[in-house]
């Protein structure tokens, strides 16, 4: 079975996705959004914790093998040893062949709106609306809930990611009503 199998995306339904940090959730979002842009489909994503490059970053990195951290490394500047961490010209090469790929592939039909780009949580109903309405997106993503820790210690719910949950969830309802 297939990873994404786990998660039936459905039209004119919405997914919450709860895990603890760094258990992939981001990556399951994403496998099923590529999904679909490879069938066409139109993708707006919406993330407040990688940008549309982090994710680009990733797909390279899957195209290539080159790693995930080596290209964000070389792309932020890291300093690796006292030296500027770069790519190779092999590995530049590759990187560019993957962008090349993607673009002319599935990227055409998928919208990144990142970091600096803030959509308040109220405002997505009626922007996933107008786009719908004039055919403009099969799927949003919205990565940035980071609402898994609702219990604490004591397994007792913790008032504010409890009622922060709720609020995500009222309003994906409205999304798709």
């Amino acid at each position: 079975n297939h990873p994404l199998d786990l998660m039936p995306f459905m039209m004119g339904s919405y997914n919450i996705i709860v895990a603890p940090p760094h258990t992939g959730k981001t990556v399951l979002a994403w496998w099923r959004a590529r999904e679909l842009a490879e069938m066409g489909g139109r993708v707006l994503w919406l993330g407040y914790e990688m940008t549309g490059t982090d994710i680009l970053d990733m797909e390279v990195s899957r195209i290539t093998g080159i790693s995930y951290q080596k290209l964000l490394d070389a792309r932020e500047g890291i300093r690796v040893e006292g030296e500027k961490a770069k790519l190779s010209p092999e590995d530049t090469k590759a990187r560019d062949a993957a962008l090349k790929e993607i673009a002319q592939g599935w990227g055409k039909n998928v919208r990144f709106l990142t970091g600096g780009h803030a959509v308040y949580m109220n405002e997505l109903p009626s922007i996933v609306r107008r786009l719908r309405t004039k055919g403009m997106v099969d799927l949003v993503v919205v990565d940035h809930l980071n609402i898994a820790r609702v219990l604490n210690e004591r397994n007792q719910p913790i008032q504010g990611e409890v009622e922060r949950t709720t609020e995500a969830s009222r309003i994906c309802r409205e999304i798709v009503e």
